[in-house]
């Protein structure tokens, strides 16, 4: 742990140098792994030429930037339900956000899509993806007769919600039969997003990270509190006391879930499922980690 104690000195890292002796640093830092500098750049160099000697290679997952996509569907209007103008503002921060952590992320904003357009901007990603395909949704989420998660969409018509709703809880199983994807990231900011979670993971062939702004009952907020207007916030200020120069996509639930409870958010529980190497993907730089 001395070269981990070092790389944490040398990025100006407030942590107490004494952590780094607890099983839990350990544990940590030897989840995060060695860097590729071709998807870095040069103003990184210093952080990668540190990485291999403080941490194993082989123990992060970097999105190679030409091979993976970042899909984000919002809704902030519908017939069928009153408007969550949050929705466009969490967008904009989190591309902010996004842009500063992760320069090299593709990401595709697909905003007020009908039904349509929705299911096409998912279908192009997930036929071009050949490593790490990201889908985030954010708008509202609806229930139908079989419990499915539904998006409402620009055009959904509150008198047949069964045909005009993007049915979210097959994604996964949309991805996994007709993508080359390796891995799955999916993001659902909207009521009962626990829903998406797979029962079980036997029949998964993919690498998979599911993050749920709430469990399967409950509703979700919108603004700055909801799960995708948090992710905005962690990853510009990134995570405080940690020495991580990166945050992977597990680590970022870790924290988002830690700052909905700080801010005492009601009625609404992070929830997240992982199957594979898929929480090892990394999601940005931390801003609070490395310098």
């Amino acid at each position: 742990m001395h070269a981990c104690r070092d790389a944490a000195r040398e990025d100006g890292v407030r942590v107490d140098p004494e952590l780094f002796d607890t099983i839990k640093w350990q544990d940590r830092w030897f989840k995060v792994g060695q860097l590729c500098a071709e998807h870095q750049g040069p103003a990184h160099q210093p952080l990668l030429d540190r990485m291999p000697v403080a941490t194993p290679p082989g123990m992060m997952w970097l999105p190679d930037r030409k091979r993976s996509a970042y899909v984000m569907l919002g809704n902030a209007s519908s017939p069928a339900a009153h408007p969550l103008p949050g929705v466009i503002d969490n967008i904009e921060q989190l591309t902010a956000s996004l842009k500063s952590a992760a320069p090299w992320m593709q990401v595709t904003t697909v905003l007020d899509a009908t039904m349509q357009e929705a299911t096409s901007a998912l279908r192009s990603a997930a036929r071009q993806t050949q490593d790490v395909l990201i889908v985030h949704v954010l708008g509202h989420g609806y229930l139908d007769d079989q419990m499915a998660l539904r998006l409402l969409t620009s055009d959904s018509r509150p008198d047949d919600l069964a045909t005009t709703t993007l049915n979210l809880t097959t994604v996964i199983d949309d991805v996994e039969a007709s993508s080359n994807a390796a891995a799955l990231v999916l993001i659902v900011d909207t009521c009962f997003a626990g829903q998406t979670i797979p029962k079980s993971s036997g029949r998964l062939k993919k690498h998979l990270f599911v993050l749920a702004a709430t469990d399967a009952h409950s509703v979700a907020w919108d603004g700055p509190n909801s799960l995708t207007g948090v992710m905005a916030s962690v990853l510009g200020e990134g995570v405080p006391d940690c020495p991580f120069p990166m945050l992977s996509v597990d680590l970022l639930a870790q924290e988002c879930a830690r700052v909905h409870e700080q801010r005492q958010i009601p009625s609404q529980v992070i929830t997240t499922f992982s199957h594979g190497d898929a929480h090892k993907i990394t999601f940005g730089l931390n801003a609070d980690g490395a310098s």
